[in-house]
């Protein structure tokens, strides 16, 4: 299976993604940050929030699956900050990558 991967917080959490996910995946309606915690949406249905915490030196992150109510509550838009590339990650380091279908809600 062919996966895509993005990341988010200065490459602390990446993420992946199966590649079909992203069929008809619209890049201007699908991410949000909301209080801290980055979003990204699909057109699946499935839609996802993460977060990064800072510890002193030790940094930890969540993933988590957004409720119904928070996907039509969430004012989606365009990819920007603090989502990155993952070419960007790559580049400066990154944290270990969550598999996205992997998370349960």
């Amino acid at each position: 299976m062919d996966r895509c991967m993005i990341s988010v917080f200065g490459g602390l959490a990446p993420v992946s993604m199966p590649a079909d996910w992203l069929k008809e995946f619209d890049m201007r309606r699908s991410f949000a940050c909301v209080n801290g915690e980055a979003r990204i949406r699909f057109p699946n249905g499935k839609a996802f929030g993460v977060r990064v915490y800072h510890r002193g030196p030790e940094v930890s992150r969540s993933v988590r699956v957004l409720r119904a109510e928070e996907v039509a509550e969430t004012s989606w838009g365009p990819f920007a900050a603090p989502w990155e590339t993952y070419r960007t990650a790559q580049v400066f380091g990154h944290g270990p990558v969550t598999a996205l279908d992997s998370v349960m809600s």
